[in-house]
Protein backbone atom coordinates (compact mmCIF):
# COMPACT_ATOMS: atom_id res chain seq x y z
CA UNK A 1 0.00 0.00 0.00
CA UNK A 2 1.17 3.14 -1.21
CA UNK A 3 2.74 6.21 1.50
CA UNK A 4 1.08 8.68 -0.48
CA UNK A 5 -2.91 8.86 -2.30
CA UNK A 6 -4.18 11.47 -4.34
CA UNK A 7 -7.22 13.19 -3.23
CA UNK A 8 -10.02 11.10 -4.85
CA UNK A 9 -12.31 13.99 -6.39
CA UNK A 10 -15.86 11.48 -5.92
CA UNK A 11 -16.84 8.59 -3.65
CA UNK A 12 -16.35 6.29 -6.60
CA UNK A 13 -12.39 7.39 -6.88
CA UNK A 14 -12.51 6.12 -3.30
CA UNK A 15 -14.12 2.95 -3.83
CA UNK A 16 -11.29 2.03 -6.59
CA UNK A 17 -8.72 3.34 -4.20
CA UNK A 18 -10.22 0.74 -1.35
CA UNK A 19 -10.98 -1.93 -4.38
CA UNK A 20 -7.17 -1.65 -5.16
CA UNK A 21 -4.98 -1.54 -2.06
CA UNK A 22 -7.23 -2.77 0.74
CA UNK A 23 -8.20 -5.99 1.54
CA UNK A 24 -9.83 -5.26 5.50
CA UNK A 25 -11.48 -2.28 6.68
CA UNK A 26 -8.67 -1.48 8.52
CA UNK A 27 -7.24 -1.30 5.52
CA UNK A 28 -10.14 1.51 4.14
CA UNK A 29 -8.99 3.55 7.52
CA UNK A 30 -5.82 3.82 6.83
CA UNK A 31 -5.83 5.19 3.44
CA UNK A 32 -8.47 7.26 4.33
CA UNK A 33 -5.69 8.67 7.11
CA UNK A 34 -2.78 8.81 4.61
CA UNK A 35 -4.91 10.79 2.11
CA UNK A 36 -5.45 13.46 4.94
CA UNK A 37 -2.00 13.37 6.10
CA UNK A 38 -0.28 13.64 2.87
CA UNK A 39 -2.50 16.81 1.24
CA UNK A 40 -3.48 18.25 4.57
CA UNK A 41 -4.16 21.92 4.47
CA UNK A 42 -1.99 22.14 7.49
CA UNK A 43 1.12 21.20 4.95
CA UNK A 44 -0.01 23.66 2.23
CA UNK A 45 -2.76 26.39 1.87
CA UNK A 46 -3.20 25.26 -1.58
CA UNK A 47 -4.48 21.95 -0.55
CA UNK A 48 -8.05 23.84 0.62
CA UNK A 49 -10.03 23.05 -2.05
CA UNK A 50 -9.38 19.62 -3.07
CA UNK A 51 -9.82 18.74 0.77
CA UNK A 52 -12.79 20.77 1.04
CA UNK A 53 -14.06 18.27 -1.93
CA UNK A 54 -12.49 15.30 0.05
CA UNK A 55 -14.58 16.07 3.06
CA UNK A 56 -17.99 15.68 1.24
CA UNK A 57 -16.79 12.66 -0.22
CA UNK A 58 -16.16 10.80 3.13
CA UNK A 59 -19.28 11.75 4.10
CA UNK A 60 -21.09 10.17 1.82
CA UNK A 61 -18.57 7.48 2.83
CA UNK A 62 -19.70 7.87 6.20
CA UNK A 63 -23.83 7.42 5.42
CA UNK A 64 -22.78 4.33 2.95
CA UNK A 65 -21.15 2.47 5.49
CA UNK A 66 -23.56 3.31 8.43
CA UNK A 67 -26.49 1.85 6.16
CA UNK A 68 -24.17 -1.28 5.32
CA UNK A 69 -24.20 -1.68 9.03
CA UNK A 70 -28.36 -1.65 9.44
CA UNK A 71 -28.24 -4.13 6.55
CA UNK A 72 -25.80 -6.43 6.81
CA UNK A 73 -24.15 -5.69 10.34
CA UNK A 74 -20.40 -4.72 11.67
CA UNK A 75 -18.61 -7.54 9.04
CA UNK A 76 -16.84 -9.25 11.52
CA UNK A 77 -13.47 -8.53 12.21
CA UNK A 78 -12.54 -8.36 8.39
CA UNK A 79 -14.91 -5.59 7.24
CA UNK A 80 -15.48 -3.66 11.21
CA UNK A 81 -17.57 -1.35 10.07
CA UNK A 82 -18.39 0.13 13.47
CA UNK A 83 -14.15 0.24 13.65
CA UNK A 84 -14.30 2.29 10.06
CA UNK A 85 -17.14 4.52 11.37
CA UNK A 86 -14.95 5.29 14.35
CA UNK A 87 -11.72 6.01 12.30
CA UNK A 88 -13.79 8.28 9.78
CA UNK A 89 -15.15 10.20 12.81
CA UNK A 90 -11.65 10.96 13.73
CA UNK A 91 -10.29 11.76 10.44
CA UNK A 92 -13.62 14.07 10.32
CA UNK A 93 -12.59 15.95 12.93
CA UNK A 94 -9.13 16.47 12.34
CA UNK A 95 -9.96 18.02 8.83
CA UNK A 96 -12.76 20.34 11.25
CA UNK A 97 -9.81 21.50 12.74
CA UNK A 98 -7.73 22.17 9.96
CA UNK A 99 -10.25 23.90 8.01
CA UNK A 100 -13.43 24.75 10.36
CA UNK A 101 -15.07 27.01 7.58
CA UNK A 102 -14.58 24.47 4.98
CA UNK A 103 -15.89 21.79 7.25
CA UNK A 104 -18.80 23.66 8.47
CA UNK A 105 -19.73 25.59 5.17
CA UNK A 106 -19.53 21.43 3.39
CA UNK A 107 -21.48 19.97 6.32
CA UNK A 108 -24.01 22.65 6.08
CA UNK A 109 -24.84 21.73 2.36
CA UNK A 110 -25.22 17.60 3.32
CA UNK A 111 -27.37 18.87 5.72
CA UNK A 112 -29.52 20.75 2.93
CA UNK A 113 -29.37 17.95 1.13
CA UNK A 114 -30.88 15.53 3.87
CA UNK A 115 -33.28 18.41 4.48
CA UNK A 116 -35.20 18.16 1.23
CA UNK A 117 -35.10 14.25 1.01
CA UNK A 118 -36.91 14.44 3.92
CA UNK A 119 -39.53 16.61 2.53
CA UNK A 120 -39.92 14.98 -0.08
CA UNK A 121 -40.28 11.71 1.94
CA UNK A 122 -42.41 13.63 3.77
CA UNK A 123 -45.10 14.79 1.04
CA UNK A 124 -44.83 11.15 -0.19
CA UNK A 125 -45.99 9.73 3.14
CA UNK A 126 -49.61 12.08 2.61
CA UNK A 127 -50.00 9.77 -0.23
CA UNK A 128 -49.79 6.19 1.09
CA UNK A 129 -52.31 4.70 2.85
CA UNK A 130 -51.72 3.78 6.49
CA UNK A 131 -52.46 -0.28 6.10
CA UNK A 132 -49.81 -0.13 3.25
CA UNK A 133 -47.07 -2.55 4.58
CA UNK A 134 -44.83 -2.31 1.86
CA UNK A 135 -44.33 1.26 1.82
CA UNK A 136 -41.23 3.03 2.22
CA UNK A 137 -40.22 4.44 5.77
CA UNK A 138 -40.20 8.51 5.42
CA UNK A 139 -37.18 8.28 8.35
CA UNK A 140 -33.46 9.30 7.53
CA UNK A 141 -31.29 5.83 6.86
CA UNK A 142 -29.30 4.72 9.81
CA UNK A 143 -26.13 5.67 8.03
CA UNK A 144 -27.55 9.79 8.10
CA UNK A 145 -28.33 9.02 11.86
CA UNK A 146 -25.01 8.18 12.42
CA UNK A 147 -23.83 10.82 11.31
CA UNK A 148 -25.69 13.26 13.27
CA UNK A 149 -24.14 11.32 16.37
CA UNK A 150 -20.97 12.42 14.62
CA UNK A 151 -21.48 15.91 14.11
CA UNK A 152 -21.81 16.36 18.11
CA UNK A 153 -18.10 14.99 18.19
CA UNK A 154 -16.94 16.88 15.41
CA UNK A 155 -18.32 20.51 16.14
CA UNK A 156 -18.84 22.48 19.78
CA UNK A 157 -23.30 21.71 20.89
CA UNK A 158 -22.92 23.74 23.50
CA UNK A 159 -23.07 27.07 21.72
CA UNK A 160 -26.25 29.37 21.40
CA UNK A 161 -25.94 28.99 17.75
CA UNK A 162 -23.88 26.73 15.25
CA UNK A 163 -24.12 27.28 11.45
CA UNK A 164 -23.84 23.54 11.51
CA UNK A 165 -25.25 21.91 15.03
CA UNK A 166 -28.20 24.44 14.40
CA UNK A 167 -29.33 23.07 11.48
CA UNK A 168 -28.86 19.57 12.85
CA UNK A 169 -30.77 20.08 15.84
CA UNK A 170 -33.58 21.66 13.64
CA UNK A 171 -33.72 18.81 11.00
CA UNK A 172 -33.77 16.52 13.96
CA UNK A 173 -36.68 17.98 15.76
CA UNK A 174 -38.72 18.13 12.50
CA UNK A 175 -38.14 14.26 11.83
CA UNK A 176 -39.44 13.28 15.21
CA UNK A 177 -42.32 15.81 15.05
CA UNK A 178 -43.28 14.94 11.39
CA UNK A 179 -42.52 11.71 10.47
CA UNK A 180 -45.08 8.93 10.59
CA UNK A 181 -44.82 5.87 12.56
CA UNK A 182 -45.68 2.75 10.66
CA UNK A 183 -43.80 -0.03 12.06
CA UNK A 184 -41.59 -1.07 14.91
CA UNK A 185 -38.82 0.02 13.36
CA UNK A 186 -39.84 3.80 12.90
CA UNK A 187 -40.51 3.60 16.65
CA UNK A 188 -36.59 2.43 17.08
CA UNK A 189 -35.11 5.60 14.79
CA UNK A 190 -37.92 8.21 16.48
CA UNK A 191 -36.43 7.11 20.19
CA UNK A 192 -32.51 7.08 18.20
CA UNK A 193 -33.28 10.67 16.83
CA UNK A 194 -35.08 11.99 20.36
CA UNK A 195 -31.34 10.30 22.43
CA UNK A 196 -29.62 12.78 19.85
CA UNK A 197 -31.77 15.64 20.40
CA UNK A 198 -31.10 15.48 24.07
CA UNK A 199 -27.52 14.72 23.27
CA UNK A 200 -27.30 17.97 21.68
CA UNK A 201 -29.26 19.91 24.36
CA UNK A 202 -28.42 18.08 27.85
CA UNK A 203 -24.61 20.28 28.16
CA UNK A 204 -26.27 23.26 27.14
CA UNK A 205 -29.02 22.97 29.45
CA UNK A 206 -31.65 23.60 26.71
CA UNK A 207 -35.37 21.80 26.72
CA UNK A 208 -35.36 19.46 23.78
CA UNK A 209 -39.62 19.97 24.00
CA UNK A 210 -39.78 17.73 20.27
CA UNK A 211 -37.65 15.02 22.16
CA UNK A 212 -39.43 14.98 25.00
CA UNK A 213 -43.19 14.18 23.25
CA UNK A 214 -41.50 11.01 20.88
CA UNK A 215 -40.71 9.81 23.90
CA UNK A 216 -43.64 10.50 26.02
CA UNK A 217 -45.59 9.19 22.85
CA UNK A 218 -43.85 5.69 22.58
CA UNK A 219 -44.46 5.13 26.14
CA UNK A 220 -48.49 5.56 25.89
CA UNK A 221 -48.18 2.81 22.39
CA UNK A 222 -48.14 0.48 26.19
CA UNK A 223 -51.07 1.64 27.54
CA UNK A 224 -53.63 -0.49 27.92
CA UNK A 225 -55.80 1.44 25.98
CA UNK A 226 -53.22 2.82 23.78
CA UNK A 227 -55.49 4.80 21.20
CA UNK A 228 -57.08 6.38 23.57
CA UNK A 229 -53.75 7.19 25.02
CA UNK A 230 -52.09 8.28 21.87
CA UNK A 231 -55.33 11.09 21.31
CA UNK A 232 -53.14 13.45 23.57
CA UNK A 233 -50.18 12.55 22.73
CA UNK A 234 -48.36 15.77 21.60
CA UNK A 235 -47.22 14.13 18.27
CA UNK A 236 -49.52 13.30 15.49
CA UNK A 237 -47.62 10.38 14.05
CA UNK A 238 -48.71 7.95 16.55
CA UNK A 239 -51.70 7.61 15.24
CA UNK A 240 -50.76 5.60 12.54
CA UNK A 241 -48.77 3.03 15.17
CA UNK A 242 -52.33 2.78 17.05
CA UNK A 243 -54.20 1.79 13.90
CA UNK A 244 -51.35 -0.74 12.86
Amino acid sequence: MPYVFEVPTTLEALHDMIGNFASTGSDVSLIVQRIHAANSVRLDKNNKEKMQNFYDVLLRRFVEVGDAIYTSGDGGPELGRYDQLNALTQTLYAMAQDSPQCASAVFGRRLGIMQKALAKRLRDAEFIAADDEDAPSAWPSTGALLLLQALSHIFPVTNLRHVVVTPALIFLSQTVAQCPIRSLDDVVMGLFCSGLIIEYTKDAKRLAPEALAFISGALRLFSNKAEAATEAAAVPSFELAVRN
